[in-house]
């Protein structure tokens, strides 16, 4: 009985946004050829799909896990990144297992799209500058770039941002204020970006009082979040009782010390937002060709809007000052939070502007095919090196691997399900859904050890060190050769 309302809402929404579905399930499609592709020709990887499908497997059992994918010495997972979505999604990887989290990330990215659809509709009252924005955020090289890389909470939780503003354009305050409070808990560094994000809502709504004082409210809540998750809970998880991840060490020895830094250097500061800092040359230019990415995907009408600007702030100091140039890059899911910003911010101002419709829509289509030109740059070639096969899906080079993986699939199915593993990086994260799995050269109590003569992919080691350890185990006597050819090597602990 309940089912029946619930199908008839459902078809009325697909028949009055016809549009917006169908292009859903085009870029459905796009998303499953990169993300299940990828995983399916041993182009995910032990960090991070591999840890967090083990993760899933242990909170779907009821008990924690203790990073043993990765770490030798147990320590909680929460203490690495306080990610609570993890334990929400598991009971569903019952049903999906090591597919649950490509498919959970494709499924959220739509609901964000389908809620800027949702949300430039009513404040604009025009389903094609509605059908613009919906485009331009499913088109992003944001998005693109996270999906061709394993999977990260922060994805799902910045596709809530369109839903916060939709709540606070239909003044719907509780709504808004769960939205906030669930988009926090994904990673603890969601806080303080959702700080920035309500102060500027709260200019953005200034004439609506009681929009502008949650929005006020739950900054300031968001930084005491933040403040509360990094000083208690997780040095509580770790074994070290701190908290270990401050990667900023450019503007201070912690947290505390960056706005310091920001107001006592300002020169410096701007300096290190904007310029290679890593004393490596190699990476010059990659910051540029991220702020490149960023205007022609819409951010230059984002910076006509202060409320926005105000908002990517500190997604640009998390981004520029990191320590690892890596996340200065337009790679993986490191430029996904700008994604929502980019696109609700730059159609904002669209419809402020006192231009004709047809000129809004000219301005919307710019902003579109600058989404597409940056996507497609993403793919083509980048300052920035990325392992372009994996999110080329218009080329064979996709499609394939330098060896079998049909008979290394096959190979993988035969390890029973409940035995403990030890395999090399692109095989962890098919075998992590159990109690037990481990990242070679890592072996401790695994019953198997699965590497391949064929597979590039070896961190944290490379190939003569791999090579040595599996010819050391052999020649123990303690290991036999269960299966063996240029595709796979699998060994199994004599009992």
């Amino acid at each position: 009985m309940v089912l029946i309302p619930f199908r008839s809402v459902l078809l009325n929404s697909v028949k009055e946004n016809k549009i917006s579905f169908i292009l859903m399930a085009v870029f459905t499609i796009f998303y499953a050829l990169i993300a299940y592709v990828n995983h399916y020709y041993f182009k995910t990887f032990a960090l991070d799909l591999g840890v967090y499908t083990n993760a899933l497997y242990d909170y779907a059992h009821f008990q924690m896990n203790d990073k043993g994918v990765y770490k030798v010495v147990a320590e909680n997972l929460l203490s690495d990144h306080f990610d609570l979505y993890l334990p929400l999604l598991a009971p569903l990887s019952i049903l999906l297992g090591e597919y649950t989290l490509q498919t959970v990330q494709i499924v959220f990215i739509l609901i964000g799209s389908f809620g800027v659809y949702q949300l430039i509709l009513h404040k604009t009252t025009s389903k094609l500058l509605a059908i613009w924005a919906q485009l331009s955020l499913l088109s992003s090289f944001a998005v693109f770039a996270s999906l061709s890389f394993d999977y990260h909470s922060n994805v799902l939780a910045v596709m809530f941002v369109p839903w916060v503003f939709l709540a606070a354009e239909k003044k719907q305050v509780f709504q808004m204020l769960i939205l906030i409070v669930f988009i926090w808990i994904a990673k603890e560094s969601l806080s303080i970006f959702m700080s920035f994000v309500c102060l500027g809502m709260a200019i953005e709504y200034r004439k609506d009082s009681r929009i502008r004082l949650l929005s006020i409210l739950m900054s300031v809540a968001s930084i005491l979040y933040f403040i509360t998750i990094l000083k208690l809970v997780m040095p509580s998880l770790a074994n070290s009782g701190n908290y270990d991840h401050f990667k900023y060490h450019v503007l201070g020895k912690d947290y505390m010390y960056i706005p310091k830094f920001i107001f006592t250097q300002p020169l410096e500061f701007i300096k290190t937002l904007f310029f290679n800092h890593s004393g490596r040359v190699e990476f010059d230019g990659v910051k540029a060709e991220t702020y490149g990415f960023l205007l022609v995907s819409g951010y230059w009408l984002v910076l006509m809007r202060p409320s926005f600007l105000l908002m990517t702030v500190p997604l640009l100091v998390m981004k520029m000052c990191y320590d690892d140039p890596a996340i200065w890059s337009i790679d993986t899911h490191y430029s996904i939070e700008f994604a929502p910003l980019i696109v609700i911010g730059a159609f904002f101002t669209i419809h402020k502007t006192k231009l004709t419709m047809v000129f809004k829509n000219l301005l919307a289509f710019l902003v579109v095919m600058g989404s597409i030109t940056a996507s497609l740059r993403y793919m083509d070639n980048t300052v920035y090196w990325h392992d372009y096969s994996r999110v080329r899906i218009y080329q064979s080079s996709h499609y394939v691997k330098n060896y079998n993986v049909k008979i290394v699939h096959e190979q993988l199915k035969i390890i029973p399900k409940t035995a403990i593993v030890s395999a090399q990086t692109p095989f962890v994260p098919h075998l992590a859904y159990r109690d037990k799995c481990y990242t070679f050269p890592i072996v401790k109590d695994a019953e198997y050890i699965i590497v391949s003569p064929s597979e590039e992919a070896m961190y944290p080691i490379i190939r003569e060190e791999l090579n040595k350890q599996v010819g050391d185990s052999i020649a123990t006597g303690r290991w036999i050769k269960k299966y063996s050819d240029t595709n796979i090597l699998v060994l199994q602990q004599r009992h």
